[in-house]
């Protein structure tokens, strides 16, 4: 493609004339999903939706247009062209991005008040490094994380030690399946942020999503 997911941050992010922009790797990525998703979307709706300020908005934009990955129109707003309608659709190829997990009734999966969760498609064919994916998480705004491989059509709670717990023991793991509701595959990874707002649950899976190179 010529241009990578981390290529595409880093640009965005970047200071000029010693001015780096109030964005940060979730607002890049989540514009590109939602373009491709949603799109075309002007200014107003994308601030809205990224909780960010409409000169910020702007500034995202531009600079996704100077990579040739967005256009504008006047009457309908930005939307992605055709090299960044390949781009997403590679990396949807690989993810579901991040969903909202309703945790407030749960007990032993409640490990702070907001849960999001992010699916890696066929990323447990072989045995995560699960230490460093937790650690990774928390690193970018977790306060904690679970890492669940699919097998057969059950969740498997990983853990640093090696073994694995299924659904069939904590019943909990169920319930999250359920709310969930993603159509999973065997051996998809599935990563569960957990933070005090939902900002920092997402923030931390988008910025896994780039600076581990899962594009």
């Amino acid at each position: 493609m010529g241009i990578d997911l981390h290529r595409i941050v880093s640009y965005t992010l970047a200071p000029r004339r010693g001015i780096k922009p109030i964005i940060n790797e979730a607002h890049t990525v989540k514009t590109l999903i939602l373009l491709y998703t949603k799109g075309p979307l002007g200014r107003q709706a994308l601030s809205k939706i990224l909780g960010i300020g409409e000169s910020s908005v702007r500034t995202l934009i531009r600079r996704l247009k100077e990579l040739g990955l967005v256009d504008v129109s006047k009457a309908g707003g930005a939307y992605l062209t055709n090299t960044g309608e390949a781009i997403v659709k590679r990396l949807l190829e690989k993810i579901v991005p991040p969903k909202v997990i309703d945790i407030s009734d749960l007990n032993y999966l409640k490990l702070s008040r907001k849960a999001c969760a992010i699916v890696l498609r066929d990323y447990c064919r072989e045995k995560p490094d699960v230490l460093r994916i937790r650690d990774s998480l928390i690193r970018y705004g977790a306060e904690a994380a679970l890492i669940i491989c699919v097998r057969k059509g059950k969740f498997i709670l990983l853990s640093p030690q090696g073994n694995g717990i299924d659904e069939t023991v904590i019943e909990e793991l169920n319930e999250l399946k359920n709310r969930l509701n993603i159509e999973l595959h065997n051996y998809d990874l599935i990563l569960v942020s957990y933070a005090e707002s939902l900002d920092k649950c997402e923030t931390s899976l988008y910025k896994f999503i780039v600076l581990e190179g899962i594009d």
